[in-house]
């Protein structure tokens, strides 16, 4: 984790720095994790060492229709699992974007957002990689929790394209806890309904 903050840092894009309003340390975690996943790192969110099994009780989610590659497990010890899949599908593609919009139900409550693809070249990582990315979020506030749904295509070299190299969507799906969902949804800048 000191690592992640470190190279945020570097990069002067550290949501923890003297620039940012004061934030609690674990939803400083959950900021720089979120920022190494739209900035393409997202190696450094889940290739974490020591890892435990948690005794938490997560969320059972389903799995999208067609998912390959499927892998479960704990970040850390900041209150995170994760489910990582990939799924065979052309861009621009929302059914994984559907699947979950239909299945995440009551007591969570979805952000908004247009279901957007956005692309970047990212050349922080190695090899550098051009990136399509859809990010959703929902929250349920009567756990405190954050689900965070991202879903990419990485193509090679981080030269600007309208279209992936690929049809292999990278989804991950992960429930945060241990947070303030009002703080995290305001410092993320989210609109989400409260019920």
């Amino acid at each position: 984790m000191q690592e992640e903050g470190a190279q945020a840092k570097e990069r002067g894009q550290d949501p923890c720095g003297p620039r940012t309003r004061r934030l609690t340390p674990t939803l400083c975690v959950l900021m720089r994790r979120i920022l190494y996943m739209l900035q393409g790192c997202y190696a450094g969110l889940v290739l974490l060492s020591g890892c435990a099994e948690s005794s938490v009780q997560w969320t059972e989610w389903p799995i999208a229709p067609g998912a390959e590659n499927i892998r479960q497990y704990p970040l850390g010890d900041e209150g995170a699992h994760q489910i990582s899949f990939e799924v065979h599908a052309g861009y621009p593609s929302k059914a994984v974007a559907e699947f979950y919009s239909r299945k995440v139900e009551s007591p969570w409550v979805r952000c908004y957002s247009d279901m957007k693809w956005q692309s970047f070249g990212d050349a922080t990582q190695t090899p550098a990689a051009f990136v399509h990315q859809m990010l959703l979020h929902w929250v349920n506030y009567e756990e405190d929790r954050l689900l965070l749904l991202g879903i990419r295509y990485i193509s090679e070299d981080a030269t600007y394209r309208e279209f992936p190299d690929n049809k292999t969507q990278r989804v991950h799906l992960v429930e945060y806890r241990q947070l303030s969902v009002e703080e995290a949804v305001s410092a993320l800048g989210l609109d989400c309904e409260h019920t």
